[in-house]
């Protein structure tokens, strides 16, 4: 551990201390490294019994400008809604599904940590692909990806920490993808102590071996609370505020050390930065509770830090730590503008007048993604007359810090509260929180945005509350992480941990699976040697050749050929797509063929395919031929005559109907039974020249069709073809 000199010691024991210059610093090297021991989480004891007597809530530091005015802040009237620029009133509010587009969709769910001796819970989530790992106030659990198999430790006994110290406090945890390991954080304190435990897995299994470092952070009689845990490419960071046994703030504190080297087990030495300035122009609270982040890029050796003001105003705080782990650099830091923000009313809850305590606007855990910074935090709102609790969603660039999104979600009548929020790699958010109004107790919810909306979602419940809590504390924060195991061009997950009301001293955990999904084009690019459509033995998978997709005439993506050929895009959303081949120097188009699983499938020419689907199908099995340098196109890749086929034929209930015309023109395509009359009209409107397919399911639509024979009709401009299909039992 750092000793600071002696100096500065006798200015931090009486006062709020000086700033130093706000230029970028460098960090000072502890005194000595610190060893790790090594546990098994399969061998130690499991939560055996519920807690006999009260909950005792967990002592917390003082905000700096002190507890009364922050009650007094939280009573002032909150920014209105009509002044702020970015606004989503919440019209899911309460409903346990919506009738609008709602993302993302709930899946599996499970229980998360339960009540101990201490309150609140600060429940908070990590997803590997065997288990989910969970951690709070005062316990850990591992469950299966299903829910099954749930285990729960004594978060003392799991960090390792002595008998007398009793509880962990303000748990964080998270998967880290790219190297397969856990980490969870915790730290106890008490009148001659205050240590921070890192536990480390050792491989992507929760339910196996962990490293497990102790760092301390008693110094002169402070101790330290409310901890961050930022994760780069090669740096670990951990960040804290430091408080006299009074629990009177004093100063920032960040640790930083080698990632590899943790990850190993190998001792670790201690980089410090500490009673750092906030950022040029800023004061005390654009430097409180700066949090480190954890960076979710692969190659990213960036440590990120942002600080929430606690007591609310204009603008939040952006700073970095750059270079190697031995000799980090601290950035000044940047003062960022945004909408207005307050901390919000104590929450109104079903039952009871007791409120639930929101607290100030403190920094939650974040996330950055290929540069790209997502939190989210709770903030006061105005909605005719009358303060309520919303949320402040907040993106922006790292690099330039363009606020991307500076959005306030809320609802007339309700508070939410301890929000969390991350996003995937094409920007679409997840956002959980808490929630309770005058008719409904603490209850768990989430929302989020696609990449493509304007604003946030209507909300999902996750789980209702069963009743009102006379707790004291309801919570700091909750917690959510990305799944990287659930996450690809099909669609992305988030498990999210959140808290409700079981009774009036007893607070539950809910760890909930949720999910988008997206749009896929797939297909084969074929090589025709001589470069004839009517001829199809010389035909070969082409590697290395390329499609492009394009959507309104501006190319989205490319995508480059594997060795049988293949082809993909996903990450979709639901839109009309055209995908067209690219034929190699020299060469041609030769043909197109439209496959299936989309609402539509259009050959548009000989080298094209349109696309008509939503952000929950696959269009696969389309085909595409080039020919190679020197080839000639022998036909122009439009249908010489009108046509209809479907198959299989007889079908149990299903069948693909193609057509193909040889220019644009009005369709009417219907199935008639055996008398004429008409059981399903399939199309009645104009279509481009080329080859349509399109699915009939004869037992959908909430009309089920007796088995016979049945009769598919296409008309067009005067012309009809019939088809006889037979529908089997």
């Amino acid at each position: 551990m750092t000793r600071l000199c002696a100096p500065m010691l006798v200015i931090l024991m009486f006062a709020v201390p000086a700033f130093a210059q706000s230029n970028s610093v460098a960090g000072v090297r502890g005194d000595r490294a610190v060893v790790a021991r090594v546990i098994h989480f399969d061998a130690l004891p499991r939560v055996a019994t519920a807690p006999v007597g009260a909950a005792i809530p967990v002592e917390e530091g003082e905000e700096p400008i002190g507890e009364a005015a922050m009650e007094a802040l939280k009573r002032r009237p909150a920014p209105d809604i009509r002044t702020l620029p970015r606004v989503t009133l919440d019209r899911g509010a309460g409903l346990p599904f919506s009738t609008e587009s709602m993302a993302p969709v709930p899946g599996t769910n499970f229980e998360g940590i339960t009540q101990g001796r201490y309150i609140p819970s600060e429940p908070t989530c990590a997803a590997g692909p065997l288990n989910i790992f969970s951690a709070g106030n005062t316990s850990v659990t591992v469950t299966d990806r299903d829910g099954s198999n749930r285990v729960e430790i004594p978060g003392s006994i799991f960090f390792g920490a002595p008998v007398a110290e009793e509880n962990i406090n303000d748990p964080v945890c998270w998967f880290d993808p790219h190297h397969g390991r856990f980490l969870a954080l915790a730290f106890t304190h008490g009148p001659t102590w205050s240590n921070f435990y890192l536990a480390i897995s050792q491989t992507s299994d929760a339910r196996g071996a962990w490293y497990v470092y102790t760092f301390e952070y008693m110094y002169g009689g402070t101790w330290s609370d409310f901890e961050g845990l930022g994760v780069s490419a090669d740096k670990i960071a951990i960040t804290s505020q430091q408080y006299t046994q009074s629990s009177q703030y004093m100063y920032q504190r960040i640790r930083v050390f080698d990632r590899a080297l943790a990850y190993s087990g190998a001792p670790v030495a201690l980089i410090e930065f500490w009673n750092f300035p906030p950022p040029p122009g800023g004061d005390l609270s654009d430097v409180y509770i700066t949090k480190a982040g954890r960076n979710l890029g692969a190659s990213d050796s960036t440590i990120h830090l942002f600080t929430v003001r606690s007591n609310g105003g204009t603008n939040v705080s952006y700073r970095s730590i750059t270079g190697p782990p031995a000799a980090p650099v601290l950035s000044a830091g940047n003062r960022v503008t945004v909408a207005p923000y307050t901390p919000p009313p104590e929450a109104v809850q079903k039952g009871t007048t007791t409120l639930v305590n929101t607290g100030g606007c403190r920094t939650p855990e974040f996330f950055v993604r290929d540069g790209v910074l997502t939190i989210a935090w709770h903030t006061g709102v105005q909605i005719s007359g009358t303060n309520y609790s919303g949320i402040r969603l907040f993106r922006m660039r790292t690099g330039d810090r363009a606020v991307l999104a500076d959005e306030t979600y809320a609802g007339a009548g309700r508070y939410y509260y301890y929000p969390s929020a991350v996003a995937d790699s094409v920007g679409t958010v997840f956002v959980g929180f808490g929630a309770s109004s005058a008719t409904e107790y603490p209850s768990v919810y989430a929302t989020g945005k696609r990449r493509g909306d304007t604003q946030l979602q209507p909300s999902v419940l996750l789980h209702a509350g069963h009743n009102f809590t006379l707790q004291e504390r309801w919570g700091d924060y909750t917690g959510i992480d990305l799944d990287a195991f659930a996450t690809g061009p099909a669609g992305s997950s988030a498990w999210y941990a959140g808290q409700y009301a079981y009774g009036n001293s007893v607070f539950r955990t809910q760890i909930n699976r949720l999910t988008y999904t997206y749009g896929r084009v797939t297909g084969t690019l074929l090589q025709d040697v001589d470069g004839d459509s009517a001829t199809t033995a010389d035909r070969s998978p082409l590697a290395g050749g390329s499609v492009v997709l394009k959507q309104g005439g501006v190319t989205v993506a490319t995508a480059i050929t594997g060795a049988t050929g293949g082809w993909s895009f996903g990450w979709l959303e639901s839109g009309v797509y055209d995908a067209e081949s690219v034929p190699p120097p020299g060469g041609a188009a030769t043909d197109a063929a439209p496959g299936l699983g989309a609402n539509s499938q259009t050959r548009t020419g000989r080298g094209s395919l349109r696309f008509n689907l939503t952000d929950a199908q696959t269009a696969s099995g389309n085909l595409f031929v080039v020919g190679p340098a020197g080839s000639v196109a022998v036909e122009d890749g439009l249908p010489r005559e009108l046509s209809l086929d479907l198959r299989p034929n007889p079908t149990t209930g299903s069948a693909t109907i193609r057509y193909a015309l040889p220019r644009e023109a009005n369709v009417r395509l219907s199935v008639l039974d055996i008398q004429g009359r008409e059981v399903a009209r399939l199309e009645n409107s104009a279509r481009p020249a080329g080859e349509h397919s399109l699915v009939w399911n004869a037992r959908s639509g909430g009309r089920t069709l007796a088995a016979g024979l049945y009769l598919v009709r296409l008309e067009v401009e005067g012309r009809t073809l019939t088809r006889r299909v037979v529908l089997s039992p």
